[in-house]
């Protein structure tokens, strides 16, 4: 059976974008202890990170003036210390200064890598997103709090396959500028690229409450009044 929606009864981009951050910060709460725990028992396998260096001291070990280098100590939460070699560089022709900082060794000073928490959950967001979509819920976390819902373009509930293809799909709206995300603004049924590809839609849910919805109906009429009048 096909069900048709109003246009006001899709979810705009703004709404996707809170419900986003929403997912976002869920998922990092989920991974962040496990990376720590790992980080703990297993120093030299991943790299533990959090978004604006909170809970994190910098210190300088030593400093290099002749070459503007430095090197820096990283301790998190006072458990976990990692080791950072900071170059400045002055372009002398404009005067401007670029900063690099690269994780080292601290034994023999040399360039390391090492798995980030940030590329964990990069990885877990995904599979998290396309287990919940195609769930009984049809949407992530954060779209069930800002009242969204993933549909098949009949109205339907997506199968597995649909909600894969739909959010690896994602990779390709953001490497084109991401315009993929930004489709949502001007399309029929606020498709994004992905939605688009992947025969899905998204719409928001008339028996969802909260203040988080109601935001969400303000950005839907946002986007119905910038939709208005870019067309007149």
């Amino acid at each position: 059976m096909i069900v048709e929606y109003k246009r006001n009864e899709y979810a705009g981009f703004w709404n996707r974008l809170v419900a986003f951050w929403i997912d976002l910060t869920v998922v990092s709460l989920i991974v962040f202890p496990f990376a720590l725990l790992i980080g703990l028992f297993f120093p030299n396998a991943i790299l533990v990170e959090v978004p604006f260096e909170l809970f994190t001291t910098t210190t300088t070990v030593s400093r290099d003036i002749e070459n503007n280098e430095s090197i820096e100590k990283d301790e998190l939460l006072g458990l976990l210390i990692n080791y950072y070699k900071t170059k400045v560089e002055i372009d002398e022709e404009t005067g401007n200064c670029s900063t690099t900082r690269d994780l080292i060794d601290p034994v023999s000073k040399s360039a390391i890598k090492k798995t980030t928490s940030t590329d964990i959950e990069f990885h877990v967001i995904f599979i998290y997103w396309i287990l919940l979509e195609a769930s009984v819920w049809q949407a992530s976390l954060g779209k069930k709090i800002m009242g969204l819902q993933v549909i098949t373009e009949d109205g339907e509930r997506p199968d597995i396959f649909q909600c894969a293809a739909r959010n690896l799909l994602k990779v390709l709206s953001g490497i084109i500028l991401f315009f993929g995300f930004l489709m949502a603004g001007w399309t029929d049924k606020k498709q994004t690229l992905h939605d688009k590809m992947s025969y899905c839609q998204m719409w928001c849910m008339a028996s969802s409450s909260g203040v988080l919805f109601l935001i969400g109906n303000l950005f839907n009429s946002i986007d119905e009044f910038n939709a208005g009048y870019n067309i007149s």
